[in-house]
């Protein structure tokens, strides 16, 4: 008799270990999901600031074309031709903005260079007559 009572006292002590163990493994993938949600938040965060910054960037440098193009452009060419100048340089300075993170897109140096280029283009296509199609 005393040693069917020793059994049971083990095995309700083993049962015991056991679901302590599956306790702590829920908890721990309860945080390990928690954590993944947090980052998942956070880098949605600042990706939509990363956005922003593109955003912003995108209308100074549309704005900074088209008077470029006012300008010098050629009053006669047709605004059809403007746009397309306008399209292209655009084009372009959204592809440039892809490849910087937040970081880099954030910089003084980056709106700079990003804004020199677009008028530089703007320019270049302005002597060469336009787009060609």
């Amino acid at each position: 008799m005393q040693i069917k009572i020793t059994e049971a006292v083990e095995t309700v002590n083993e049962n015991s270990m056991i679901d302590k163990n599956m306790m702590l493994n829920k908890l721990l993938l309860r945080g390990l999901r928690w954590a993944r949600l947090e980052r998942q938040r956070d880098e949605s965060k600042l990706e939509d600031r990363r956005n922003q910054f593109a955003f912003d960037i995108l209308q100074q440098v549309k704005n900074e074309v088209q008077e470029t193009l006012l300008l010098h452009a050629p009053t006669t060419w047709p605004d059809e031709r403007l746009d397309l100048i306008e399209q292209q340089v655009m084009d372009r300075t959204r592809l440039t903005l892809d490849t910087l993170n937040i970081d880099e897109i954030q910089s003084a140096d980056a709106f700079q260079f990003v804004m020199t280029k677009a008028v530089a283009k703007t320019k270049h296509l302005i002597r060469v007559g336009g787009v060609r199609v």
